[in-house]
């Protein structure tokens, strides 16, 4: 499960990368680009957390 949780964790980290990037750019703000990435970073961190446990 380990080894699962690598690839399942970067693809999550990618879509949400990518769609807070794009509504970033769309909204043309630099505070919902930080406030994403900080977001995103977090959720992947607790999934991989929980997919492993």
């Amino acid at each position: 499960m380990k080894l699962l949780s690598i690839p399942l964790t970067l693809i999550l980290f990618a879509l949400l990368f990518g769609s807070v990037l794009k509504l970033s750019i769309w909204l043309d703000s630099s505070e919902v680009l930080l406030a994403g990435n900080i977001l995103s970073i977090y959720s992947v961190y607790r999934f991989g957390r929980w997919f492993v446990n």
